[in-house]
């Protein structure tokens, strides 16, 4: 499996809902998340190669990082996470849960 994908950055613009980074089968070596928020974010990263295979609150995510206020995180996978469809990301503002957590910046690279 490839790591064509490069890095997802987002930013304000993005409110966080369930969003398709690459469609193809992957290994996610790393994760790096800078929260600007003031409140806590959780990343989910989902095991799909669309967004339609995501229900937020329901399906579970392979991956799921907390963030907290203004802070940031870098999660190294030793031997890295197996996306077999590819990946979706959403940012919420419960762990597993269903309420897109956007409006401020946030910066996500995935290697």
């Amino acid at each position: 499996m490839g790591m064509g994908y490069g890095r997802y950055y987002s930013d304000a613009n993005w409110d966080g809902a369930a969003t398709l980074v690459t469609g193809s089968p992957v290994v996610i070596g790393s994760i790096f998340i800078d929260n600007e928020n003031a409140a806590a974010r959780f990343l989910q990263v989902f095991n799909a190669n669309a967004v339609a295979d995501v229900t937020l609150g329901t399906t579970e995510p392979q991956l799921n990082i907390r963030v907290p206020a203004t802070d940031n995180r870098s999660v190294v996978l030793a031997v890295g996470a197996d996306f077999d469809l590819g990946v979706v990301i959403a940012l919420t503002t419960t762990t597993r849960g269903d309420t897109a957590g956007g409006t401020g910046n946030i910066f996500i690279e995935i290697r």
